[in-house]
């Protein structure tokens, strides 16, 4: 049980991630202009966290 709690729980802070990389791709759109140096700095954390999570998740899905 502890696993799937675990498991849950890393896709949640993966879709998190996720979203939030969205969320300032879109304003940038939205704004019709580049990141900002900040929004730039936000995305690619947004974006190590997902990419760090994602062998983890896998790692845990494949021992099911």
């Amino acid at each position: 049980m502890e696993i799937i709690v675990k498991l849950f729980d890393m896709k949640k802070q993966r879709q998190s991630a996720l979203d939030s990389a969205e969320q300032i791709v879109n304003t940038a759109e939205a704004g019709h202009r580049d990141m900002t140096a900040d929004e730039t700095a936000r995305y690619e954390m947004a974006m190590t966290t997902a990419s760090a999570l994602t062998p983890k998740i896998s790692a845990i899905q494949s021992r099911k």
